[in-house]
């Protein structure tokens, strides 16, 4: 099965967006293309120890992965979110109904949680400058106020586990909103201005 994901590749202004395709057939070997880089190639083994001990199936298929545009070198491990769910999807272990119109992105740790995103507003902006409905990421939640209320007209999902995002696509399940911290960090935090 086909399905597409929309990620980005993080550059100097704002992040070039990506188009990963993700397809499970018949066969048993692991395909990455699209101009990776090495960093991407061991995602494949993070992802693998992730989705087991997160208690979900690795496909015994062959799996191929194609990152869009090709100009555009891709690396880095914040594909590991859009890689793990699109394998889950591929496969029919979760539903695709809302991969469509969302941007994913997210470095998972081997027990599934996502690291933050340490550029949330420059992502936020190409997601609303492409159209996209909802982005799937780890947002502090000293950020999270201050980026909602800006990007009003997108859903903003923060997750901080690959757990919550799977609730999330499953069953519209959205995590609980980690409680605020208020620091003078907090009052500092004006964003980017790039």
């Amino acid at each position: 099965m086909l399905i597409r994901i929309h990620t980005v590749q993080p550059s100097v202004l704002l992040p070039v967006p990506v188009l990963l395709e993700v397809n499970i057939s018949r066969g048993i070997k692991f395909h990455l293309s699209g101009n990776v880089h090495t960093s991407i190639k061991e995602n494949r083994q993070r992802i693998y120890a992730t989705l087991k001990n997160e208690g979900w199936h690795w496909p015994g298929q062959r799996i191929t992965l194609n990152f869009r545009p090709l100009e555009v070198l891709k690396k880095g491990s914040h594909y590991d979110l859009p890689m793990a769910l699109g394998i889950l999807g591929a496969s029919g272990q979760i539903s695709t109904e809302l991969l469509n119109n969302t941007l994913f992105y997210g470095a998972v740790q081997l027990d599934g949680t996502i690291e933050p995103c340490k550029d949330a507003q420059n992502l936020l902006e190409i997601a609303y400058r492409e159209g996209r409905q909802r982005v799937v990421l780890h947002i502090p939640a000293r950020q999270m106020r201050r980026l909602s209320a800006e990007y009003h007209m997108l859903e903003i999902v923060s997750i901080s586990t690959l757990g919550e995002a799977i609730a999330y696509l499953q069953r519209g399940i959205l995590p609980e909103a980690a409680p605020q911290e208020h620091s003078d960090e907090e009052v500092n935090d004006y964003g980017c201005f790039s």
